[in-house]
């Protein structure tokens, strides 16, 4: 009874130490494709428009302290639009 289980205990190791051996079949590395795009012909007459992203000024606002002495709210990072998002002529 000892000898048997020595023996599928030792199959059990042998057949796990087999499959841990192998590695992975290296992957191909792809070669990188550089894509060139040109704009697409404007109609005559036609006006394309371009959005311009909004102009954000981050301030840090610190702690603040009530009349007691204890802090009454955290330090943070507000953030102040100083200009809006529009839309206006493509160059």
């Amino acid at each position: 009874m000892k000898m048997r289980s020595v023996i599928v205990i030792g199959c059990v190791f042998s057949s796990f130490a087999g499959c841990a051996a192998k590695e992975a079949p290296a992957k191909p590395l792809a070669p990188e494709q550089v894509i060139i795009a040109k704009d697409p012909e404007v109609p005559a007459g036609v006006v394309r428009y371009c959005w311009q992203e909004p102009q954000v000024a981050y301030e840090a606002k610190g702690p603040g302290l009530d009349a007691e002495g204890k802090w009454y709210h955290p330090s943070y990072d507000a953030v102040r639009q100083v200009k809006g998002g529009e839309w206006h002529p493509c160059k």
